[in-house]
């Protein structure tokens, strides 16, 4: 959290078959331990200028308030989407976009329009984006 107050994580729910993909929950753990689950979804990402989790669920990329309420698509849901890292200033947030048949491309998106997506080509394959 941006304040300190606590982590915003996901953790896996017990799955009942062994062969079973595990649930995923996204919460939050205040500093005394004490987590409380807020929303289904994976790989949730603090962007704390705006107040709000940027989470995946069901291949498709979604924003919440910090407490899981005021849920809505980021852009378009950016299926095909993973990975990604938001900037410094939290005004961009950067995805590898998968297609198939095709090298990964990395996208750059605005927070506060992210239905104008940015392709940067560069030769050869990129992974692992983080924002300096």
């Amino acid at each position: 959290m941006p304040d300190g107050s606590g982590l915003i994580m996901k953790r896996f729910l017990p799955s009942k078959l062994s062969d079973e993909i595990e649930e995923r929950v996204i919460v939050r753990m205040n500093r005394d331990g004490r987590m409380v689950d807020l929303l289904p979804g994976d790989e949730p990402i603090v962007l704390g200028k705006l107040r709000r989790i940027l989470f995946e669920k069901d291949k498709l990329w979604y924003t919440c308030a910090f407490g899981g309420s005021e849920v809505a698509l980021f852009g378009d849901g950016l299926p095909q989407h993973g990975f990604p890292t938001v900037s410094p200033d939290e005004k961009q947030v950067a995805f590898m976009r998968f297609a198939e048949g095709h090298l990964p491309v990395l996208t750059v998106y605005d927070v506060a329009n992210p239905k104008k997506p940015r392709p940067i080509e560069v030769p050869g394959m990129v992974t692992g984006p983080t924002w300096k």
